[in-house]
């Protein structure tokens, strides 16, 4: 079933704001602004709404095995790709401002060969860098709070210091 106009138009206005701008008028690069969901001078921000996002199933597995260990942090799901050993951090919105660390806390980490979002990342990141931004995906699943926010490790502790200070 297609999302309609209006509520992907929403959900980018409201991660915009999350971040504490605006919602980049028109679709890619026709805004004539940045090819960004958002107008962040810093972050360029690619928001994707699904009704599922697989790569979600992990961080619901990380938070159910973070809850059930008693950990004291929020969950964090690393995506590593088995052949390059590229990785990425997976995070919901809701826990940016209690972030720690991903070398010296728990960590849910997933090996495998290729993740889909990871190529949209990566996509992502050939763009950001033409604008001399920070790569951010965003993952919105229709009925669910919030979103997820995903980076590569190497930028993560950049991301989260930068996102705390706005």
């Amino acid at each position: 079933m297609a999302t309609h106009r209006n509520s992907w138009k929403n959900r980018e206005r409201k991660i915009a704001a999350f971040f504490g701008t605006k919602r980049t008028p028109l679709s890619g690069g026709n805004s004539g602004h940045t090819r960004s969901d958002t107008l962040h001078p810093k972050l360029f921000v690619e928001v994707k709404m699904r009704q599922h996002h697989p790569v979600l199933d992990l961080w619901f597995e990380a938070k159910k095995l973070a809850m059930a260990g008693d950990w004291p942090v929020p969950p964090i799901a690393m995506l590593v790709e088995r052949e390059t050993n590229d990785s990425w951090v997976l995070w919901h919105s809701a826990s940016t401002m209690k972030m720690p660390d991903p070398m010296s806390t728990w960590v849910y980490t997933v090996i495998r060969k290729s993740f889909a979002v990871t190529n949209l990342w990566k996509v992502t990141a050939v763009l950001a860098e033409r604008e001399d931004k920070i790569p951010l995906v965003a993952l919105v699943e229709k009925g669910k709070a919030g979103f997820w926010l995903l980076c590569s490790l190497p930028q993560y502790i950049e991301t989260i210091r930068f996102i705390k200070e706005m």
